[in-house]
């Protein structure tokens, strides 16, 4: 009679416990709510970067077009402007695309410096700077942030004319084979009270830091697992990436995507608390080498190798 009872005891303890764990993974979801494009369109040749504006319209950044791309929230084209030139309002190859307050701020990898265009795609100005960068953020109408290969310790800080205003050093000396912790191959975001977040390409490493580089938390999803590497010439390189992308949602939950080394590769995404407690583990349709989440919650990624963008609500269940 007790073994009975226990093992009827076990078996209701251990469906609670699936289901407890089963309820956790499902507290943040994604459900499609649009799709702009595919291979057998014209629409869209291979975005790289995407945003939206408070309105909702779409913009994105197609390298094989050499242009920026305008959508309305239906996923109709709007308009479309540039070609290829390094002169003002041309492209090379343009990858990242930014929004704030109804101005675009788009990176080329080939022209050292920022193209600013307003909502309606009209070209304004070209912030001229001495290297390309790899990521920004537009904190105001007079301060912009980011990384590139020059400075690798930290993020550079300058006005809207490219005049350096100051750096931001982080306070972190823990050595990584053999290296310091190389900021300039990570992707950050910052969020409203001015907290750095950042997800590397070739470590192990997700960090928040606050406006002076402090470390509030560190994270390794993989446990510090060495990425494959060869070696070209006397360097060892890294073959294997581990986080490709890092957005916020308006909860300032961390979502940062995966990379080669992820279970299933460029498609995980990892979501985070704001204090660093993981949530929830996402696994995208397809293989995207970016995340975008925007201000009402709508996460976007690619399809088919660029030619189709993915528009996603963020569903939240069990969670404020």
């Amino acid at each position: 009679m007790l073994k009975r009872f226990l093992i009827m005891f076990y078996t209701i303890l251990l469906s609670f416990i699936v289901q407890l764990y089963a309820q956790t993974d499902k507290t943040i979801s994604l459900k499609e709510v649009l799709s702009i494009g595919g291979p057998d369109e014209e629409t869209i040749y291979q975005w790289a970067g995407v945003c939206t504006d408070d309105s909702g319209y779409i913009y994105i950044t197609d390298m094989m077009d050499y242009s920026i791309k305008k959508f309305d929230v239906n996923g109709k084209l709007i308009k479309r402007t540039g070609c290829k030139g390094h002169g003002p309002g041309e492209f090379i190859q343009p990858v990242n695309i930014y929004n704030y307050q109804n101005r675009l701020y788009i990176l080329d990898i080939y022209n050292a410096g920022i193209s600013v265009f307003d909502k309606k795609l009209n070209f304004i100005r070209f912030i001229r700077l001495k290297y390309p960068i790899n990521d920004l953020e537009v904190i105001n109408n007079n301060k912009i942030i980011f990384n590139n290969s020059v400075v690798k310790t930290g993020l550079t800080i300058i006005d809207s004319m490219g005049t350096k205003i100051n750096e931001i050093n982080f306070n972190y000396s823990q050595k990584d084979d053999g290296g310091l912790i190389n900021f300039s191959s990570s992707d950050f975001e910052v969020d409203d009270k001015g907290d750095i977040y950042l997800a590397f390409l070739w470590q192990d490493k997700i960090l928040k830091c606050n406006a002076k580089g402090d470390k509030i938390w560190e994270r390794k999803y993989f446990g510090g697992k060495k990425s494959k590497k060869k070696k070209i010439r006397n360097f060892m390189v890294p073959t294997e990436t581990y986080y490709k992308s890092i957005a916020l949602d308006s909860k300032n939950n961390v979502f940062v995507l995966g990379g080669d080394i992820s279970k299933n590769k460029s498609k995980d995404v990892y979501v985070f608390s704001s204090s660093g407690n993981m949530l929830t583990t996402l696994t995208l349709d397809y293989p995207t080498h970016i995340i975008y989440i925007d201000k009402d919650n709508f996460l976007y990624t690619r399809a088919y190798q660029s030619t189709c963008l993915k528009k996603y609500k963020i569903v939240y269940m069990d969670i404020d």
